[in-house]
């Protein structure tokens, strides 16, 4: 089992440059050269063929290049499986004139024809950043309602994306390599003695050069129910019930490993322009309430940063850079000042005071998971059935919400 890591943001903060990530050849963090993951939107609600959303950012207005790859590895660990760590779906990005968007974004969405008449076009096409550049893949088959790819008889262009990216657990990375395809990479497999730590020795070793990566992984592979647990190759980790469930992940050796309390990762986005491989970088997040294209919410409880608690998505997110949990913090500042709780710290009671209506209370442990929701009775609320500890309070209004911190004794 590799180390539970809530500290590092990746070696090459501390060395400066960081040459391999287990094995892989990476581009440093500060490179200009440097292509990020913006957004990945890979399990949405409903068919996955038009609902999909994927974003890279790299230099605006400078061409993509030709050898690089979006791609999807096998990180599911069924009973009598084999194949974790093996390429299972990949992208080619560029093709020699495709540029990012004059912000730097690059966006992939597909549409879909069924066969005898109707379109169903991707929901995001109309609130994409007229800034960012969008690949448009048209396919074409049977069934929309499909959750398989099987349901796709041609994509126009064929560059590998069939509506169906791998969902969870799966590994995404961005990388170059020259002289290859869609279908070579996906007979590579980085892990072939299925251990979790990538290979040191194959192509990836000497003809990839790693711009990112992220692992998303579901809890539905655990060795007590026979299976051999999730497999995470990326340089961070979002994995469902992580914590009191270590034995069953097996994340390669340098990566930060993110618990998300029951649920799985299915919005995957870097925070502002962060660049690195911390908690602080990166929004791992659940579907909340009542979400659809393109108007997700993250659950309260499934989400880290906790900042991000029932954050909905706007349509002006898409094609451009996501918000930070500082950014948040600022946006809520006015609300929050309206806001007293007392006392703090508390072991009973919390009363709280506001000038504003507060529809309702949550509060969430360290580790992201909602303990307790309720709204306010005489304006206080009873935590004498929490364990002593630092707690999330998040306050919510109509138009806003807050998070301030509390000590129960």
């Amino acid at each position: 089992m590799k180390k539970f890591l809530l500290f590092i943001t990746s070696i090459a903060t501390f060395v400066g440059y960081s040459q391999t990530f287990d094995n892989i050849p990476v581009i440093g963090e500060t490179s200009s050269s440097r292509v990020l993951i913006n957004k990945l939107i890979a399990s949405p609600g409903g068919p996955d063929l038009t609902n999909e959303y994927y974003e890279v950012r790299g230099t605006p207005n400078a061409v993509v290049p030709s050898d690089l790859y979006l791609i999807a590895i096998e990180g599911d660990g069924d009973a009598g499986k084999t194949d974790m760590g093996r390429i299972r779906d990949a992208v080619q990005l560029g093709n020699g004139s495709t540029t990012f968007g004059s912000n730097g974004i690059l966006a992939l969405v597909a549409n879909y024809t069924q066969d005898g008449g109707g379109v169903t076009t991707n929901p995001y096409s109309s609130v994409i950043s007229a800034s960012a550049n969008v690949i448009v893949i048209e396919l074409a088959g049977p069934d929309v309602t499909s959750g398989s790819s099987s349901a796709v008889t041609s994509k126009n262009p064929d560059i590998g994306y069939d509506g169906n990216f791998s969902d969870q657990g799966a590994t995404y990375m961005l990388i170059q390599v020259a002289g290859t395809s869609v279908e070579d990479l996906k007979l590579i497999d980085i892990d072939s003695d299925n251990d979790g730590i990538i290979d040191n020795t194959g192509s990836h070793t000497t003809d990839w050069t790693l711009h990112d990566s992220v692992s998303c992984l579901d809890y539905d592979d655990s060795i007590a129910s026979g299976d051999t647990g999730e497999y995470g190759y990326g340089q961070i980790v979002f994995a469902r019930n992580y914590t009191g469930n270590e034995s069953d992940y097996k994340t390669t050796t340098s990566a930060n490993v993110i618990h998300l309390f029951d649920g799985n990762p299915v919005y995957v986005l870097r925070q502002g322009t962060n660049t690195g491989f911390s908690v602080n970088d990166w929004i791992g997040a659940g579907s909340g309430a009542a979400s659809s294209a393109p108007n997700w919410k993250f659950s309260s409880a499934k989400v880290s940063p906790i900042e991000f608690a029932s954050y909905e998505m706007p349509n002006s997110i898409f094609g451009e850079l996501n918000p930070t949990a500082g950014t948040l913090s600022v946006n809520s500042n006015a609300f929050a000042s309206k806001i007293a709780i007392y006392p703090n710290p508390a072991d009973e009671f919390i009363t709280i005071t506001s000038s504003v209506e507060i529809e309702s209370v949550e509060i969430f442990d360290m580790l992201g998971k909602n303990v307790l929701k309720s709204e306010l009775v005489k304006d206080r609320i009873n935590v004498s059935n929490l364990t002593s500890g630092i707690y999330m309070l998040k306050f919510n209004s109509v138009n806003s919400s807050s998070i301030k911190k509390i000590i129960i004794k």
